[in-house]
């Protein structure tokens, strides 16, 4: 869910200013300094792209550009589970998130999709922690020159 994923964001973002300070600072290894920095910080950032490519593409709502907060599309919608099937090769049935829906006596399933303001303070979080990476990245490589 965008409102716990950013918690993971945070600390692969850490990560990567971490292992920027030591760099820049030239600080003495770490007993849990990674051997080979450079490739730590383009795996680091390669996943966090994909993180926000995720999100931009799959909880992002064409139609009015407002995020769901499910990373699970299989508890979104009918249509969000057919492309999670697309994209990950899985078959779920639908299991429909309450949460995503409009609160109603109608079965869950019925109910009309919702977009919910912890789920797009949740994606703006994630987006805002995953473009501070560029910057490191940039600190980053002129101190590995």
């Amino acid at each position: 869910m965008t409102f716990f994923a950013h918690h993971l964001i945070d600390a692969l973002v850490f990560l990567v200013q971490t292992i920027e300070h030591i760099a820049v600072t030239k600080a003495p290894a770490l007993p849990l300094y990674p051997p080979n920095m450079e490739l730590a910080m383009r795996r680091i950032a390669g996943m966090l792209h994909h993180i926000s490519s995720y999100m931009h593409l799959h909880l992002r709502d064409q139609q009015d550009g407002l995020y769901y907060r499910n990373f699970r599309l299989y508890r979104t919608g009918e249509e969000q589970r057919k492309r999670h099937e697309e994209v990950f090769g899985t078959s779920h049935e639908l299991d429909a998130d309450s949460e995503e829906r409009e609160e109603g006596q109608d079965a869950v399933q019925v109910r009309r999709l919702i977009k919910t303001l912890l789920g797009n303070a949740g994606a703006a979080r994630c987006y805002l922690r995953c473009a501070e990476v560029e910057e490191s990245m940039k600190k980053f490589e002129e101190a590995m020159r």
